[in-house]
């Protein structure tokens, strides 16, 4: 692998805030789907306090900017794909990666909290890490275009000269 780049680095779901219950609720639910019943559905974003898969960081204002100009959009996720999110732990693969890892973090994301992030990339050899003191979202409004310039700055650096035919 030459080059990784990794925005809002997901380590894995906190079951321990769920609780027993939501969490058996999830594995009943992906249970049910995998034998053919109709999934059951939640809001994928809402306000604090809704019931939602995302209510923090600004997750309903983004979802309303976003999909403004998507009269199709569903604002729904199902409750089997928040099990299989629950039983996701990506940063075990980590030790796969072999090139240089770049991390963009968002420091006061309370979705994906950069601690975490920072405790698993610690393990990578050829580490390179920005931090933006914002919340999930807003790295992709407040500090979009600086995101955009170290990615391609990265790639460059890690990949050399790039060709593309049109």
């Amino acid at each position: 692998m030459r080059s990784t780049v990794v925005l809002i680095l997901f380590t894995g779901l906190d079951t321990s805030l769920l609780g027993p219950d939501l969490l058996a609720m999830f594995e009943d639910a992906a249970r049910r789907q995998a034998a053919g019943e109709e999934p059951q559905m939640i809001a994928s974003t809402g306000r604090p306090g809704e019931v939602a898969a995302m209510t923090s960081d600004g997750a309903w204002e983004w979802m309303e900017r976003m999909t403004a100009d998507a009269p199709s959009y569903r604002n729904e996720v199902t409750l089997a794909s928040l099990w299989n999110l629950a039983n996701y732990h990506p940063a075990k693969n980590l030790k796969a990666v072999t090139g240089p890892v770049h991390a963009v973090l968002a420091t006061d994301d309370a979705i994906t909290p950069a601690p975490a992030a920072r405790r698993v990339l610690s393990a990578v050899a050829q580490l390179d890490v920005v931090e933006f003191g914002q919340t999930h979202f807003e790295l992709f409004t407040d500090h979009l275009q600086e995101t955009i310039d170290h990615t391609t700055r990265w790639f460059a650096r890690d990949l050399g000269s790039v060709h593309t035919t049109q």
